[in-house]
């Protein structure tokens, strides 16, 4: 009769262990698919920073193109006024309103200065 409380009595103790044993691989259990959740989430930011960064480096070759067409354009546009302001030099001198021994150089400074003074409006 002593050996069987005995044996009940650690039945029992076993009995609570492994509830508490099973209550916190429960609670384990629980915990890792949070982690699993959070690993998810971050997997997904990751993802969504990649693209973001794709999307950045594609706007950036974007901007590149166009800032190097524009200055080709400059370059362009630089170069005809330029043919513009010989021509304009040569056609002041051939019309006599100013001397042969003037520069271009002259004629474009005293353009700018103009320029300078005058404001200009966009139609």
């Amino acid at each position: 009769r002593q050996k069987l409380v005995e044996a009940q009595s650690q039945l029992d103790l076993l009995t609570g262990e492994r509830t508490n044993l099973l209550s916190r691989n429960e609670r384990f259990k629980e915990r890792l698919d949070e982690l699993r959740d959070e690993l998810d989430a971050a997997h997904s930011q990751r993802a969504a920073l990649a693209q973001e960064q794709q999307q950045a480096v594609q706007v950036i070759r974007q901007l590149e193109q166009q800032l190097a067409q524009i200055r080709h354009t400059y370059t362009y546009m630089e170069t005809l006024l330029g043919h513009a302001l010989e021509v304009l030099h040569r056609m002041l001198i051939d019309q006599q309103l100013l001397p042969k021994t003037s520069m271009p150089q002259q004629l474009a400074t005293a353009l700018d200065e103009y320029a300078s003074t005058k404001t200009y409006r966009s139609f």
